[in-house]
């Protein structure tokens, strides 16, 4: 990753989603495609210093905002889970 991109996602974490973290959670970062998969739509997977992950997802036209939103949490905590 370059210098430019690591830095784009330092802010991204800290501006925008507001997290405190220190400097050396951005050591590591991984970026997964993930195609869609069991009633999941494709998302961008970022994994921050191996504790912080984030899926980036566009809203699916034919689908509930609440039932989205809920699937959405439920398969973040599967993940979660599944990593420790």
């Amino acid at each position: 990753m370059t210098d430019a991109g690591q830095a784009s996602i330092e802010r991204f974490v800290r501006g925008t989603l507001g997290c405190g973290c220190p400097d050396e959670v951005f050591q590591s970062i991984a970026i997964s495609r993930l195609p869609a998969a069991a009633g999941r739509p494709p998302m961008v997977q970022l994994l921050v210093g191996s504790r912080l992950l984030i899926h980036v997802v566009a809203m699916p036209v034919d689908t509930a905002m609440g039932d989205w939103l809920e699937q959405l949490a439920a398969n973040g905590r599967a993940a979660r889970d599944r990593h420790g």
